[in-house]
């Protein structure tokens, strides 16, 4: 387990330093490279979970991000059909969310009139904050929309868990949903529109979004 959480540290650090001097190839490789040692990292942790229902959840969540990090990442290296790669990347994160809240429900419990409106408030907020800095979603809007819904949702029920008492359990799945979170608005900023930081953006974006994975992984191991 040791071994796998340095390959995957190690991996993440050489996609991070290295990801604007090798070619699109390359970076790609590297960026899946990383993925893979994630779930790696998230399966072997399964295995050391005392809730092995909870466990083989948020692999499966794990599973499906693997699939979007390829698709997205297709879309440098096959241009030609880069909406379709777009698509099925946001389709497959959008599954992963799916998996990672069913998981965090069984620890939240909340009712319906409560989570649902506040999914509901996230969601709002974030379409006028997308409106407000001018984001331009073009063909996978709806998609994109659905997707905000089930990330309010995700968020909702990550931060539910805090309803049964403040535990390591609580701030690693809460926190690795914000980042996880976080981490898609700043790609909305450099998938969408044009900005002046990107280099900036893209370095954040990529620590945002293994550390939001990292510790939704590592709490197999406090639930």
């Amino acid at each position: 387990m040791v071994f796998i959480f340095a390959l995957f540290l190690i991996s993440w650090l050489l996609y991070l330093v290295f990801y604007f001097k090798l070619n699109r190839t390359q970076v790609f490789l590297l960026k899946m490279l990383t993925s893979i040692f994630l779930l790696l990292f998230g399966i072997i942790t399964c295995f050391r979970s005392k809730s092995p229902e909870y466990a083989l959840i948020i692999v499966l969540g794990l599973g499906f991000g693997v699939g979007g990090d390829f698709f997205l990442g297709m879309q440098r290296v096959d241009r030609k059909r880069k909406q379709l790669h777009l698509m099925l990347g946001i389709l497959a994160f959008f599954c992963g969310h799916i998996f990672y809240l069913l998981a965090f429900q069984k620890y939240a419990e909340l009712p319906y009139y409560i989570y649902f409106p506040i999914a509901i408030i996230i969601m709002l907020l974030s379409w006028f904050f997308i409106r407000f800095q001018k984001i331009e979603l073009r063909k996978v809007k709806y998609l994109s929309y659905a997707y905000l819904f089930i990330s309010a949702l995700f968020l909702t029920f990550a931060f539910g868990t805090f309803k049964n008492g403040i535990k390591p359990f609580s701030f690693f799945v809460a926190f690795g949903a914000l980042s996880f979170s976080a981490s898609d608005y700043v790609l909305s900023f450099l998938y969408f529109r044009s900005v002046k930081r990107y280099k900036t953006l893209k370095y954040i974006n990529i620590i945002l979004y293994y550390l939001g994975q990292l510790l939704i992984s590592a709490s197999m191991l406090f639930v």
